[in-house]
């Protein structure tokens, strides 16, 4: 008679060592993200926005110019105006892109196009051109061709690519959980260089986009520097509902 506690006591043990490993698990699961189609990297409502400060250099030849590198600083905000549906049935959105100088100037539209998302790709249509920005799922180095549904020379159609998947990021004291970058472009020689890549948040979007078309002086002992062309870099300061 007197092993019926002890049973009573082993069998309770045992039931609160399982409540608490299903605890703790549960704590876990809800503080991972779990990501189905990655999906999330390109998300679309109306009402959202997204600000950026737009840092523009253009580099002049010394040899044909005397003009120094023009640096243009502005900002660049990305807002879903609409939303609409297509002849395919798909939900298609209305992004108006708008620019101005400074916090203190008013805002001025620039241009207007159209984001679109479905289970293979997220796509953006600028005028009679129609890019695919992001493939899903997610995967590292998987590649594609932006340009798949525009006439391209085929000397300049080349392969986007992801080259870091769900990492962590920092920019303009802002911290992103899980971003992807996109290496569109990749073409580096002893004098030139051409770079293009857009990195993209979870939930957010666009957060940074990149572009640098230069050629370059290798012959200085001070070590490479820009002779001629442009850089062009936009990252993300703010982003939300209208407020």
């Amino acid at each position: 008679m007197t092993t019926f506690p002890k049973i009573r006591f082993l069998c309770n043990a045992a039931i609160l060592a399982i409540l608490s490993f299903v605890f703790i698990f549960s704590c876990k699961t809800d503080n991972v993200k779990i990501y189905s189609n990655f999906n999330q990297y390109y998300p679309l409502k109306v009402g959202n926005y997204l600000i950026y400060n737009a840092d523009s250099i253009k580099y002049y030849n010394a040899s044909f110019s005397n003009k120094k590198p023009d640096t243009i600083l502005y900002q660049v905000m990305d807002s879903i105006q609409s939303q609409f549906v297509d002849a395919t049935g798909g939900t298609v959105y209305r992004i108006q892109e708008s620019r101005r100088n400074s916090k203190t100037n008013p805002w001025i539209i620039t241009r207007v196009f159209t984001r679109s998302i479905n289970n293979l790709n997220a796509q953006e249509v600028d005028g009679n051109n129609r890019f695919i920005k992001l493939i899903f799922p997610v995967q590292l180095n998987r590649q594609w061709n932006p340009d798949l549904y525009n006439t391209t020379d085929s000397s300049h159609i080349f392969n986007a690519q992801y080259v870091l998947v769900h990492q962590p990021y920092t920019s303009q004291g802002l911290m992103f959980d899980s971003t992807v970058l996109v290496q569109l472009q990749a073409d580096s020689t002893l004098i030139s260089k051409n770079i293009y890549n857009e990195r993209y948040a979870s939930e957010i979007g666009l957060i940074r986009y990149e572009h640098d078309s230069v050629f370059l002086n290798t012959n200085g002992a001070g070590g490479d520097t820009t002779i001629e062309g442009f850089q062009y870099k936009q990252s993300l300061i703010d982003y939300g509902p209208h407020k």
